[in-house]
């Protein structure tokens, strides 16, 4: 995966994220199979990404991590329902500074 390819696909599911962080469906059931089909879908193809990217040492060390940084956003938001916290805030500045 180049890193442009790496940065539009966390740029698309930091995207994703944000459309389905306020929704009640997410804060009920996140992503468990009980949980809004958009949120399970993220969250696996989260995984992929984070666990196909995640040891390519050709890739920026930041860009590397920010799947799994989106991972810990999507359980913040979770909790936090969709809202902004000092947490959120962090990761979500750690995933767009990968972006740039």
């Amino acid at each position: 995966m180049t890193e442009a390819q790496a940065k539009a696909e966390v740029g698309r599911l930091l995207a994703e994220l944000d459309s389905f962080k306020v929704l009640e469906g997410f804060h009920a059931g996140a992503f468990s199979g009980k949980g809004l089909p958009q949120a399970v879908r993220w969250y696996q193809d989260a995984t992929a990404l984070r666990d196909r990217i995640s040891a390519d040492m050709s890739l920026p060390a930041a860009l590397r991590a920010a799947p799994g940084n989106l991972l810990g956003l999507g359980l913040a938001y979770q909790q936090s329902k969709g809202q902004e916290t000092p947490g959120t805030k962090g990761d979500r500045e750690m995933v767009v500074e990968a972006l740039k």
